[in-house]
């Protein structure tokens, strides 16, 4: 597997991730973020955590309750900004 530096992780989208073959996950959630225009941080603000703590959690994969809830979030805040 290739190294990457640390900010060329930083600048890559989910979607670069995938192209060369680096496990995502919880790429569900990430690809309904990034498909709805959304900041992680407006996701963890929503939860009432930071969005260095949302990132973290988005490490490991989430539980389907935990993700209905992320889900929920996104839907609703790209109702609010059409």
């Amino acid at each position: 597997m290739k190294l990457y530096h640390k900010c060329e992780i930083m600048s890559t989208t989910t979607a670069n991730f995938m192209k060369v073959g680096i496990i995502v996950k919880n790429k569900d959630v990430r690809v309904a973020i990034e498909s709805a225009n959304l900041k992680y941080w407006q996701i963890a603000q929503e939860l009432g955590c930071t969005d260095g703590n949302f990132s973290r959690k988005l490490r490991k994969e989430l539980p389907p309750e935990e993700k209905r809830k992320i889900f929920d979030i996104i839907e609703r805040l790209s109702k609010v900004g059409k």
